[in-house]
């Protein structure tokens, strides 16, 4: 009986009974004005290491003189709560930008939704994300509880592709914003020598191709007379947390020597882009490449397929390895003004 009765309350409810009770673990960080970035990468995975070093340089541009903190996801309640305890009213509050919100990874969306209930008075920046809220009780649940909490609070929540945004206009009474993925406002812009063939394809919950088409590709890159390398954005065997940024940097210059990179994961996709490489993209299952290439889709050097086929796949290789890709900085560098604008005014309506 008291099993049944628990599992009709939602979880959302229980992290914040449990919040109540815990006590609070007081982070050292300096007195002055901060900007916080709550829920930062600090496991094996480029791409959110990524969003968390790009989502640190955008606030040091636009808020210089506040201190930026990350508070990593993986931290204790008691540790949560003491950085909650630790804003200020002059603090920037920003949540960590990503494809999280929503039940897919419900974790994420749970302590979101506590920050957002602890810090309602103060500014709040969701940064760009995708919503994958799903039709299934704990995404109704989490959906529900966001729509309670979110109303009447100061969040401004940025979506990174259109879906999203039209899902946050319709479901939220907040403010929403349409702005890129947070890693687009890198620069890594550099002409040097590019040799061989990345591979970098997932194989998790948001994988798309089957593994027939995955064994296609595989076969089609080594008949080319060409060096070729399997990487991915999850390094979790060899994460080390006190050097992810010199780890970043490591795989980004690996992707910007390549003479062209496949890949299926978005900031894969995204990487090739910061640095200027030549890229075939494919598609995974929550369309949120597809939608995110929009950003991106006039540079050139980039091309996105919807859906795997052997002719395209095959063509659009050969010539990505046999035509002279001549990268056009001036695109580059409209794009990423383009960008930084978009960032601004939302920084500046407060």
């Amino acid at each position: 009986m008291i099993k049944r009765i628990s599992s009709l309350i939602p979880k959302s409810w229980i992290s914040g009974i449990r919040y109540l009770l815990t006590p609070a673990k007081k982070p050292n960080i300096p007195p002055e004005r901060k900007a916080y970035i709550f829920l930062a990468a600090d496991y094996g995975n480029l791409g959110d290491i990524a969003l968390t070093f790009a989502q640190k340089q955008l606030l040091l541009k636009h808020f210089p003189n506040h201190y930026p903190v990350e508070v990593p996801s993986s931290i204790s309640l008691s540790e949560l709560k003491g950085y909650i305890q630790s804003v200020s009213k002059d603090d920037i509050v920003t949540i960590i930008a990503g494809g999280n919100m929503g039940d897919v990874w419900s974790w994420f969306e749970r302590y979101r939704q506590l920050i957002v209930s602890k810090l309602r008075k103060n500014s709040i920046y969701q940064f760009p994300q995708t919503t994958t809220y799903t039709n299934t009780t704990l995404g109704r649940n989490l959906l529900a509880c966001a729509k309670y909490i979110y109303y009447g609070s100061s969040i401004k929540l940025m979506a990174r592709e259109k879906m999203s945004y039209d899902f946050m206009q319709s479901n939220f009474d907040c403010s929403s914003y349409l702005a890129p993925d947070i890693v687009m406002t890198l620069k890594y812009w550099k002409k040097r020598e590019r040799n061989g063939i990345l591979l970098c394809l997932r194989d998790d919950r948001e994988q798309s191709l089957n593994n027939e088409e995955q064994s296609e590709i595989k076969r089609i890159i080594t008949d080319i007379n060409m060096d070729v390398s399997v990487i991915d954005t999850k390094i979790d065997d060899t994460f080390k947390y006190d050097i992810r940024y010199v780890q970043l940097e490591q795989f980004i210059n690996r992707v910007s020597s390549a003479k062209v990179i496949v890949t299926d994961r978005l900031h894969g996709m995204i990487f090739a882009y910061i640095t200027g490489t030549p890229a075939i993209v494919l598609p995974n299952s929550n369309r949120k490449i597809e939608m995110c290439y929009e950003w991106i889709s006039n540079c050139g050097f980039i091309r996105f397929f919807p859906s795997f086929s052997v002719t395209a796949f095959s063509d659009a290789l050969n010539a990505a390895l046999t035509d002279k890709v001549d990268v056009d900085k001036d695109i580059l560098d409209s794009n990423y003004c383009r960008f930084q604008t978009i960032f601004n005014t939302i920084f500046k309506n407060e």
